[in-house]
């Protein structure tokens, strides 16, 4: 059983208001906090040269959303920037087939992500010196 006062005004009088609350003592007490559902981060489940494109698109999704003053998610989700990292597609046919990406966002932003993954991948590619298909010279 727990007692608590409190002091209002009725009639512009002061009155004095206690509150009596019980439970039932068979009732089980959970002093447990609620579970918290949180969405995953989808840069968890890509790999480290996945991740490091998925950066860069995020940096530049950022500065187009700030650009045109809206958030960022209207460009595109993180969601969708994870899988173009995954995919790096390579035309707008492929981009296309990302769900959520449709003509809209491929008429806004197609050209710029594409470019966007070539530079990445002519990058990654001369680092590592493999192409995307993973063989390097020696290999063909």
């Amino acid at each position: 059983m727990s007692l608590s006062d409190h002091i209002v005004e009725f009639d512009r009088e002061p009155m004095m208001v206690l509150c009596v609350t019980y439970r039932d003592v068979m009732e089980p007490v959970n002093r447990t906090p609620p579970f918290v559902s949180r969405k995953s981060n989808p840069r968890d489940r890509l790999d480290d040269t996945e991740k490091a494109l998925f950066d860069v698109l995020r940096l530049w999704r950022n500065k187009r959303a700030e650009a045109a003053g809206g958030p960022a998610y209207i460009v595109f989700t993180n969601e969708q920037l994870a899988e173009v990292a995954r995919r790096r597609p390579q035309g707008l046919v492929d981009l296309s087939k990302i769900p959520g990406i449709g003509e809209a966002r491929l008429g806004q932003f197609g050209a710029e992500v594409l470019e966007l993954v070539r530079d990445f991948s002519q990058k990654d590619d001369s680092l590592t010196g493999t192409d995307r298909d993973g063989m390097g010279p020696a290999d063909e």
